[in-house]
């Protein structure tokens, strides 16, 4: 028998569509699943239904004309091309709390110029190993006016793509210790 905390939850408010799903700890997490509003500006919130957002989800802002973004604190990953095409964005600033940024994740983002990644970030490009799918594209790929990006030493996985048509990108402090290419 299953308990209520053990079931996904389907929600949404005006601005975004989202599952609330069983946490690690039993604690039920939401998980960012698709932004509704055309906001050019978006505030994600630190919690929905009072679960705290730790996910933003494959391809939930995709090809949104967004121009910036603030991250919950207690983020902890980004799913497969959730900025894609995004084109209007010109500057990340991920929090402090983000483990994983999954292949694809800001591909196309040709506005990109700066992109500041957190210590503590361990995965950069990878699938998501509960899925079966090939890596076919990097985090930043695309990004053709990123200019400058430091991968903290944290980092221990990276996709081989990660900046593959960066064709501006100036400097790349790349960590001492990856594990796996």
């Amino acid at each position: 028998m299953t308990s209520q905390d053990d079931v996904r939850k389907a929600g949404s408010t005006a601005d975004f569509r989202y599952d609330l799903v069983p946490g690690d700890a039993g604690e039920r997490t939401a998980v960012l699943l698709r932004v509704l509003s055309r906001q050019e500006a978006v505030v994600i919130p630190e919690s929905l239904e009072g679960c705290p957002v730790r996910t933003i989800g494959a391809r939930a802002f995709e090809s949104h004309p967004l121009r910036s973004v603030v991250f919950p604190a207690g983020l902890e990953t980004i799913g497969r091309g959730a900025f894609r095409n995004c084109r209007k964005l010109a500057r990340i600033d991920l929090p402090n709390s983000l483990r994983v940024l999954r292949a694809g994740a800001f591909l196309g983002c040709t506005g990109l110029r700066e992109a500041v990644l957190p210590e503590g970030l361990r995965e950069l490009g990878t699938a998501d190993p509960s899925r079966w799918e090939p890596v076919l594209e990097g985090v930043f790929e695309g990004c053709t006016n990123l200019e400058a990006v430091r991968v903290p030493d944290s980092v221990v996985v990276m996709g081989r793509r990660t900046f593959q048509g960066c064709a501006r990108l100036k400097r790349m402090d790349l960590p001492r210790h990856i594990i796996r290419i």
